[in-house]
């Protein structure tokens, strides 16, 4: 786990290392492609640990899977409801109608869930789905897996989040299918 002061640090580290490099537009214009918010946001995200004992940074913004058939991105915001709780929150672009869900593990074996689930699925016309979290189910060893519909009805598995979902109260943490 990494302190604050030790995030902070790799973040402008990598935040510099961004904006000093010359990276180049397509065509090999020699331009800069990158702005320095934009660096800033990647360094952010670089240096997130949604399993630190800090909790994520309200206002981080990333691409979690970016692949054919599966790109997610995730977002913290502030939670206007109940500070002690986390929300958890799955959505999909409007073209996307096939079967998405969320699931919840507040025990983790082997780096998968384990114990009781909590799922929030969407599918159709349901392009948003939501979930509070309150104690016990916040816990520092949480996991947060990803699922499509696959093949024949069987979910396909997209990927899994460890997660200390106790230091992430009071956030909303969204996560956003845009292409399937």
């Amino acid at each position: 786990m990494q302190s604050t002061g030790d995030r902070n640090a790799l973040r402008e580290d990598a935040t510099e290392q961004a904006v000093s490099e010359q990276w180049d537009a397509p065509g090999g214009s020699g331009a800069a492609v990158i702005s320095a918010e934009a660096a800033a946001r990647y360094a952010q995200a670089l240096t997130a640990d949604p399993a630190g004992d800090d909790g994520l940074d309200i206002g981080l913004s990333t691409e979690i899977r970016s692949e054919p058939g599966a790109r997610v991105s995730m977002r913290v915001e502030a939670f206007s409801g109940e500070q002690d709780a986390l929300q958890l929150v799955l959505e999909t672009a409007q073209h996307i109608t096939w079967w998405k869900s969320l699931s919840y593990f507040f025990a983790v074996q082997g780096g998968r869930g384990l114990g009781p689930e909590l799922r929030i699925e969407t599918k159709d016309r349901v392009h948003r789905a939501s979930q509070l979290l309150f104690l016990p189910d916040l816990t520092r060893n949480g996991v947060i897996e990803l699922w499509k519909g696959g093949f024949l009805g069987f979910g396909a598995f997209i990927g899994s989040l460890p997660i200390n979902s106790y230091a992430n109260r009071g956030r909303s943490i969204v996560f956003r299918w845009e292409e399937d």
